[in-house]
């Protein structure tokens, strides 16, 4: 199978971070996802075990924050990760 990639890069208020978030985690719950940027589609099926990476940084002029999620396709085999668990909290 070819390499298929969407990447797409903006500034978007809070709220509309919020909805797109929301549509990943609807497809995470319902195990399909379809990204489109202009031509570019990838139809992703998320399922098993998936890796998860969180990164955050902090400087005085920059926060960032990154989420990376991958798993293997369906037939593939897979291994359970024992990494400490991680917490998230809010105000």
């Amino acid at each position: 199978m070819s390499k298929k990639q969407v990447k797409h890069e903006s500034y978007q208020d809070s709220a509309s971070v919020v909805r797109y978030l929301e549509e990943v985690i609807d497809g995470l719950n319902k195990g399909h996802i379809i990204l489109t940027s202009g031509s570019d589609v990838v139809d992703l099926e998320p399922n098993g075990l998936i890796q998860m990476q969180i990164n955050a940084t902090q400087r005085k002029s920059r926060h960032q924050l990154s989420v990376k999620l991958q798993w293997m396709p369906k037939d593939a085999a897979q291994q359970e990760d024992s990494e400490e668990p991680l917490t998230i909290k809010t105000d």
